[in-house]
């Protein structure tokens, strides 16, 4: 009796051990992480995302990690930034470059939901293992505190005050409306 006991406990603590090391197996190599959307209004230039529209309406939506702004990398989506992606020789790099061409206008990526039920979202992204560069200088990476994250098979940037201020030259403020971010001043 005292063997079958010692046997039972033994399978116990093995199908926990399993369960365990596949949880941290999955984490491990996904390397997923939860987001989510911001509860402001959020203005980038003269565009205003407000949380309602952000979160229930834009295909690819601003959203908050580690209590740091992301923006998506979209063809249109860069526009609003002024910025342009370089082709670069090395796969793990996303390379940025400024542009001085001002958007005459910037349409947001949108999608229709047909139904209360399809507002709720996947909340959660990748951190990936891209390096994002604009000149000299390293943006993000996976070994930052903000690292790139991959939402919707979309790479997202962090929307640091270095990156905003140091590297565009831009302004990063609160007002009473909520966030402003202004690229290029």
């Amino acid at each position: 009796m005292e063997k079958k006991k010692l046997f039972l406990v033994g399978c116990l603590l093995c199908c926990l051990l399993v369960l365990v090391s596949k949880e941290l197996f999955i984490t491990e190599n996904t390397r997923e992480t939860e987001i989510s959307f911001p509860s402001i209004d959020i203005q980038i230039n003269e565009k205003v995302f407000t949380a309602e529209f952000n979160r229930e309406h834009v295909m690819f939506p601003l959203f908050m990690y580690n209590k740091m702004l992301y923006y998506p990398l979209t063809e249109e989506s860069k526009k609003l930034l002024k910025i342009s992606e370089m082709t670069s020789k090395d796969t793990n790099i996303i390379q940025l470059e400024k542009e001085d061409e001002v958007v005459s206008e910037y349409r947001v990526e949108t999608v229709a939901f047909p139904n209360n039920e399809n507002k709720e979202r996947n909340l959660t992204a990748i951190i990936s293992d891209k390096n994002l560069i604009m000149g000299e200088e390293i943006i993000a990476s996976n070994s930052m505190q903000y690292p790139i994250l991959e939402y919707q098979k979309v790479f997202y940037m962090p929307l640091t005050k270095e990156f905003v201020i140091d590297i565009m030259k831009g302004s990063y403020y609160w007002n009473e409306d909520g966030l402003v971010i202004i690229f290029g001043v």
